[in-house]
């Protein structure tokens, strides 16, 4: 894994990407390892329907989030396997990484480009980072 993430390094060296920030929690998320730039403001997602707005407030906790030298994000979520496929995360079947893309744009950096997201195998085979999206 070291060797796998010195190579991605390495290779991304041209565009200044470089991991700034691990376990950036919002919405109150109770972890000792958290970044000291998590907040307790949680997630807020708001649509609005025929009786008035409704709001959801989601709290979580974005393992790793990479900056490149322009301020383009990568997050990721770490994974002992293999994460979602994108075509369930396109189909809305699974949230997780549009929710980190999301809380990153309202929560952390806003007006910032995103580049996407992604899983991070953490253990298996020579794939370590299974999707990005």
């Amino acid at each position: 894994m070291l060797l796998y993430e010195l190579d991605l390094q390495e290779k991304t060296a041209g565009a200044g990407v470089k991991p700034a920030r691990f376990e950036l929690a919002f919405g109150g998320m109770k972890s000792a390892a958290k970044d000291p730039d998590s907040t307790d403001e949680p997630l807020q997602l708001v649509r609005s329907t025929f009786v008035g707005d409704e709001a959801m407030r989601i709290s979580g906790q974005i393992d790793r989030v990479d900056i490149a030298s322009d301020q383009t994000l990568v997050a990721y979520d770490y994974k002992l396997s293999k994460g979602a496929r994108k075509e369930d995360i396109y189909e809305g079947r699974t949230l997780q990484i549009p929710i980190y893309l999301e809380a990153l744009e309202q929560l952390f950096f806003p007006g910032q480009k995103i580049a996407g997201g992604g899983y991070y195998t953490l253990r298996g085979g020579s794939e370590h980072v299974s999707q990005r999206f």
